[in-house]
């Protein structure tokens, strides 16, 4: 009887299988056939077969971004016009702000002072007068705008009549609607023969833009020895330092650790670092304005005995304040300023050979040779700390903003973090 009750249990949970997986494959035939009839309608109601993937954070073209590209090229056209226009009016009214290179006679030629006077000149333009009259690195800026005009007719033109039309031909109107994209990649649906065409595209580009970087450089190499050649021997001979630790902020200290890390013997020549000089500034600037006030008052009383008239006076044409002779109290305001701007400039000097105090955070150091210059600014690792000790080519002495090298060290320190 237990035998028989065990067959028939058997047999029961046999047949509750076998329902079970039937009832499990009728479910997933009817998700298949949903999956079926909702894909069908996907595939019935889709309008594009376009391959172009979202960008991140942007938008695809649509239908109608046609009618505003166009909108935005005529509006960006006439905006140009119109300061091509004001450029054309600003050159001839104000000569010494647009011309003022030609007007002192530091180019070789001189631009017609008409409206369009400036065209020919810059189709005229020659690199070599460009450096010696504004600078290499702004001839290079022109030179750079020329490679980029040249890289773009290279590539845009056979893109704008060549591919552009192919892709719009041939294409499969992927773009459907989007009319904007008829000449992109857009239009052209996925598994089309011009996938092989814009391959050799790519590589086409690749070509275009390498070859005009190499060649740009090849050319500009000669003017950059040149250049090199031509620097003055005093900035060949100096490098910049910035960020000059505590314990080196003194003339004599940055000039023996330079003397040190340099190989061979009397390699520097100089070191200076930047002195904190706001009091003494601030007394040599009044003193530079009573001197030209004094000078303003002397040629104002020459101008007055020539017409029979005094002396000017303090509160007269050329002075501010009531009462007094303008000459007596300008010459009495040097004789006073003079011994104070003489025995600032001394405690100055006098703390600037110790460490610290009145010396900041950047300076300069001058060698015997040039070779000994550049091994300088090629060395790193030369303190712990990587923020220490920054050696650059120093600037033209008349591009140094004095203001930025006598901040203070901490107050500079802050700003930057």
């Amino acid at each position: 009887q237990q035998q028989q009750q065990q067959q028939q249990q058997q047999q029961q949970q046999q047949q509750h299988f076998h329902a079970s997986a039937r009832e499990v494959a009728s479910h997933k035939a009817a998700s298949h056939a949903v999956l079926s009839r909702e894909t069908g309608a996907a595939a019935t109601n889709t309008t594009t077969t376009t391959t172009t993937l979202d960008a991140t954070g942007l938008t695809l073209n649509a239908a109608g971004d046609l009618v505003t590209f166009i909108t935005s090229v005529v509006t960006y056209g006439f905006g140009a016009l119109v300061l091509v226009f004001i450029f054309g009016y600003l050159r001839t009214s104000y000569p010494i702000m647009y011309a003022h290179n030609s007007i002192l006679g530091l180019v070789a030629f001189t631009p017609d002072e008409t409206f369009w006077g400036w065209v020919p000149a810059s189709m005229e333009y020659k690199l070599e007068e460009a450096i010696e009259s504004i600078g290499l690195d702004n001839a290079m800026m022109i030179e750079y705008f020329n490679m980029m005009t040249k890289i773009f007719l290279t590539i845009g033109v056979p893109m704008f009549f060549i591919i552009g039309p192919m892709n719009c031909a041939f294409g499969g109107f992927a773009a459907g609607e989007d009319h904007l994209s008829y000449f992109s990649f857009g239009n052209v649906e996925f598994g089309s023969w011009l996938y092989w065409v814009h391959a050799f595209v790519t590589w086409g580009v690749v070509f275009v833009v390498q070859s005009n970087l190499y060649d740009g450089q090849r050319k500009f190499l000669p003017h950059r020895y040149a250049w090199l050649r031509k620097m003055a021997e005093k900035r060949a001979n100096t490098i910049m330092v910035d960020h000059i630790p505590e314990h080196m902020r003194s003339d004599a200290q940055l000039a023996e650790f330079f003397e040190k890390i340099i190989p061979g013997d009397n390699n520097v020549k100089s070191a200076y670092v930047t002195k904190d000089t706001t009091h003494l500034l601030h007394l040599s600037t009044q003193l530079k304005k009573d001197e030209a006030a004094l000078h303003q008052a002397k040629a104002q009383w020459a101008k007055n005995e020539a017409e029979g008239k005094g002396r000017p006076t303090v509160g007269g044409c050329c002075c501010g304040g009531r009462g007094g002779d303008c000459i007596d109290h300008y010459t009495k305001e040097i004789q006073d300023l003079q011994p104070k701007v003489a025995e600032e400039r001394e405690k100055v000097q006098k703390q600037a050979e110790e460490v610290g105090g009145v010396n900041l955070s950047n300076g300069f150091v001058t060698f015997n040779d040039r070779m000994s210059a550049e091994v300088a600014l090629r060395l790193t690792g030369i303190t712990e700390d990587k923020s220490e000790l920054i050696l650059e080519t120093p600037p033209e002495p008349s591009d140094i903003q004095w203001a930025d090298f006598t901040q203070d060290p901490s107050a500079r320190q802050g700003r930057e973090i």
